[in-house]
C-alpha cells in the first residue's frame, strides 16, 4: 500500500468538507463511489492519513478510508466554494454561487 502524503493543498479541501459538514460523493480509486458526511481526518503513527466518513446509508457506521485510496470528491451542498477535486489530478472546479 501507498502510504505518500496527501499534498497540502488538497488536503485542505478535505478540512473545508469536514469543518462545513458538506454532504459529498467520494469516489474510491477502486471506482466504488460512497455517500455522506467527511466529518474529520486522522494521522496515525505510522504517517498513514485517513479521512473519517459517516456514510448517508444509515445501516453503516462510520468509516475510515486512507486518503491515498481517494480519487474524487464531489460536494453535493449547493452553497459549497467548490464542487469537486480530483485527487488523482490535482484538479478542481469551484462553484459559481
Amino acid at each position: 500500500m501507498n502510504n505518500s502524503i496527501m499534498h497540502c493543498d488538497l488536503h485542505d479541501y478535505l478540512e473545508i468538507a469536514c469543518l462545513f459538514h458538506y454532504q459529498v460523493e467520494i469516489t474510491l480509486t477502486t471506482g466504488i463511489v460512497i455517500l455522506g458526511q467527511a466529518t474529520t481526518t486522522l494521522t496515525e503513527k505510522q504517517q498513514q492519513e485517513f479521512l473519517i466518513f459517516l456514510p448517508a446509508d444509515k445501516q453503516q457506521s462510520e468509516m475510515k478510508i486512507p486518503l491515498n485510496q481517494l480519487s474524487k470528491l464531489s460536494v453535493m451542498d449547493e452553497q459549497a466554494k467548490f464542487k469537486q477535486i480530483d485527487f488523482l489530478s490535482g484538479e478542481k472546479v469551484w462553484n459559481n454561487c
